[in-house]
């Protein structure tokens, strides 16, 4: 895992031969993306309520995205159930996010 500005390369070796990637430029920023330790999504697959679980953590926004990444719907953060029964079936992306975590969990419609 880089910890620096620069250029890193991958080398290889499989008995006979060693190989060098081209390098690859990196760019480490204070951008913080961490995930949240515990999260539980449940029932899933679900059919009509979804609950949603981080513990303790304080959820800030909580967005439902189709599979192909199209924002669907901002959920109300405070709750922690709601009813999605009657979005199409299908698999959906659902982005927890706080401060300073965040968390996407893939959930099925049936």
């Amino acid at each position: 895992t880089p910890a620096a500005y620069g250029s890193y390369t991958c080398s290889a070796n499989n008995g006979n031969c060693d190989g060098l990637s081209n390098g690859i430029l990196i760019s480490i920023t204070d951008i913080k993306d961490f995930e949240f330790e515990f999260v539980g999504v449940y029932p899933n697959p679900v059919s009509d309520y979804l609950h949603i679980d981080v513990g303790q953590e304080k959820l800030e926004t909580i967005t439902l995205f189709d599979i192909t990444g199209k924002r669907i719907s901002e959920l109300n953060a405070v709750e922690r159930r709601f009813y999605i029964g009657d979005y199409a079936t299908g698999v959906y992306l659902i982005e927890l996010k706080n401060e300073d975590k965040r968390s996407i969990v893939k959930v099925i419609l049936e």
